[in-house]
């Protein structure tokens, strides 16, 4: 099973105190356990490392880039994605939908990723599966 890692996934599976860490953090684990090829992008890490540093701390930052990062296939976001990105940011047209979010829309499609390890609704208006809980695995 391939799916992508969104950063409101990996940090509520880390950060004890957000609101979605009961079904992040087993979920996260069953992923793991289970095999999946869990894919993200360098924006990704970027963005989580710089709320996991603001909001948990620099040692979660830490164990965060030692231990989890190594188990992602990252996509490093190059100047040609990033021109995709931005053009389907421009696309879709919303402040509320990010550049980081466009990234990570034009790898599942470019790697065939269906299904989405996030709490971020806008995974779904695009047409992608959100896994939000252990039962989503199925």
């Amino acid at each position: 099973m391939k799916v992508f890692a969104d950063t409101s996934g990996l940090f509520a599976s880390i950060v004890r105190n957000d609101r979605m860490h009961g079904d992040a953090k087993p979920l996260f684990s069953l992923l793991l356990e289970t095999g999946a090829e869990i894919h993200t992008t360098s924006y990704v890490l970027l963005e989580t490392l710089a709320l996991l540093q603001a909001r948990a701390g620099i040692g979660a930052a830490q164990a965060f880039e030692h231990a989890i990062r190594p188990l992602l296939r990252v996509t490093w976001v190059d100047e040609s994605l990033h021109s995709r990105a931005f053009l389907r940011l421009e696309r879709i047209g919303l402040r509320s939908v990010s550049l980081v979010d466009c990234a990570g829309f034009e790898v599942m499609e470019a790697v065939g990723i269906r299904a989405a390890f996030a709490y971020d609704p806008h995974f779904e208006e695009q047409g992608f599966l959100l896994l939000q809980t252990v039962e989503d695995v199925g």
